[in-house]
Formats: C-alpha cells, sequence, structure tokens
C-alpha cells in the first residue's frame, strides 16, 4: 500500500513540474502577452505606468530581458526595442506642459522651439549624452533635438567600439522625452551589421510614440 502511494506522489509531482514548465515557456513564448505593460487593440504597447505607447513592428515578440519589456524579431533576440517611462527625481525642473499657464504668460515670448538643440534646457541633456558616450567603449555618432506633441526631446545614436568587451558590434539608437513629471525613453539596440536591414522598421516605431495616458486621452499628462 505505501509503494502504491509514494508512486501516485511520485507521478503526481511530475504532473505539477509539467504545468509549471508548460507555464514558464508560455510566458516567454506568447507573443500577445505583455509583462509589465500592456497590449492595447491595434497592437500597440502602452509601457506599466501608462504614460506612453508605441506601434512595435508587426510580428515582433515581446519578452522579459532582466526585467524589462522588449520587443524583438521571432529568432534574433540580439535586436531590441524598448519603452520605458519614469517619474522625474530630478532637482532640475523640467519643461511645461504645452499650453500650461498660457494666460499668465500670455505678456510673453512662447514661441519657443522645442527641437532646438541650443536651449538651455536641451543644451544640459546634450551634454549629459555627450558624456556618457564619450568614453573608450562607446563611439557617438549623432545627437539632435527631438519634439513629441510640444514636449522637448534629444535623439541619439552611438556604436560600441572594438573595445566594448560587454557588446562589440552593437549600434544604440536612443530618443527620449522630457515631460513636466517623466522621462519617456525609447531605445533600439541592434548589432550594427543589422542597423540597415531594421532602419525602417526602427523608424517606424519610434515615429509612433503616443504620451498620454492612453492613445485615446491626447497627448497632455494629468
Amino acid at each position: 500500500m505505501a509503494s502504491h502511494t509514494s508512486s501516485f506522489h511520485h507521478l503526481l509531482s511530475h504532473v505539477i513540474a509539467a504545468c509549471v514548465l508548460a507555464s514558464a515557456l508560455f510566458i516567454v513564448t506568447n507573443p500577445t502577452l505583455a509583462l509589465n505593460g500592456k497590449m492595447e487593440d491595434g497592437g500597440r504597447y502602452t509601457e506599466k505606468l501608462g504614460i506612453c505607447s508605441f506601434q512595435p513592428p508587426e510580428k515582433w515578440v515581446l519578452w522579459d530581458y532582466f526585467g524589462m519589456d522588449v520587443f524583438s524579431p521571432d529568432g534574433n533576440r540580439d535586436v531590441r526595442i524598448s519603452l520605458v517611462a519614469e517619474p522625474t527625481d530630478s532637482d532640475d525642473p523640467l519643461p511645461e506642459a504645452p499650453g500650461e499657464n498660457a494666460e499668465e504668460n500670455s505678456g510673453e515670448d512662447t514661441t519657443a522651439d522645442p527641437t532646438d538643440l541650443t536651449s538651455p534646457f536641451l543644451t544640459k541633456r546634450a551634454k549629459e549624452w555627450e558624456n556618457t558616450f564619450s568614453m573608450p567603449d562607446y563611439e557617438l555618432i549623432s545627437l539632435e533635438a527631438r519634439d513629441q506633441a510640444g514636449y522637448p526631446g534629444v535623439e541619439v545614436s552611438a556604436r560600441a567600439t572594438e573595445e566594448n568587451r560587454l557588446h562589440p558590434g552593437t549600434a544604440i539608437r536612443i530618443v527620449r522625452y522630457y515631460t513636466p513629471t517623466h522621462i519617456i525613453t525609447i531605445t533600439l539596440r541592434c548589432p550594427q551589421a543589422l542597423l540597415d536591414e531594421y532602419q525602417d522598421l526602427s523608424d517606424a516605431a519610434f515615429d509612433s510614440i503616443t504620451i498620454g495616458p492612453s492613445s485615446i486621452g491626447g497627448p497632455y499628462l494629468p
């Protein structure tokens, strides 16, 4: 009798282990299951804070990269696009939302160009990126200003040098937008040799970003 009980428990443990493994594989391989953010109707991805969303390339797979949601072409996870929104904890004041305090500033010049990289705000951001990629491991390729619905941003392109032991041959493209409450970053990491192949897809993904509580709620943060 004891041997039958032992055999039953042994079989039960194998069944439980198989179920756990199947669940784990489902989580890793299911491209429609968001790990932190969520997938909206139409295939848009909204990051976990609900501050912004973007349209990942069609058929790219969503997976967990050390706790971060990333999208990659099926079968090639060396190519990765991620979208992250973080509350700002900086003491340096961020720009006001477009149209904010319009009445108070009615007598002031409100035509500041958010794509002007020489503005005091973006000059400081550009310098931070220059410092980040001014090292033996990376080479800064380009740096320019961006704009999303009146929010200023910076686009950075860089590549790993031969001295980079962790990410040899890697190209990096980053667009970061600054809102009054959050810093929003969309990043592409890709082997330099594959950059041309995925250029158009990444361009479309970067250009599809929407800042706001949802794609329906408009571009302004609460």
